[in-house]
């Protein structure tokens, strides 16, 4: 299923800048980067939907690559780490 998302912050130009699927039930994602009718969406599909701080979500977190039960992000995120754990 394809779901339209409408980033309205030209900083997050792309989908992966701004939302991080963890798995099928959590997700992180940066709310400013979305409008209201999509920030609604997110919030109906994804059981456990996180939000990122502004520092994470500048420090590229949403940018994340999950493989097996690791996850690679940037580093200089600690609190997104602790919201890994």
């Amino acid at each position: 299923e394809v779901v339209p998302l409408n980033i309205v912050d030209p900083k997050f130009y792309h989908l992966d800048v701004g939302f991080f699927p963890l798995n099928t039930e959590t997700a992180f994602y940066y709310p400013k980067a979305f409008d209201k009718k999509s920030r609604e969406v997110l919030e109906k599909l994804v059981p456990n939907l996180l939000e990122l701080t502004k520092e994470e979500a500048n420090g590229f977190c949403a940018n994340s690559v999950v493989t097996g039960n690791n996850v690679i992000h940037q580093t200089g995120t600690v609190s997104f780490n602790h919201k890994l754990k």
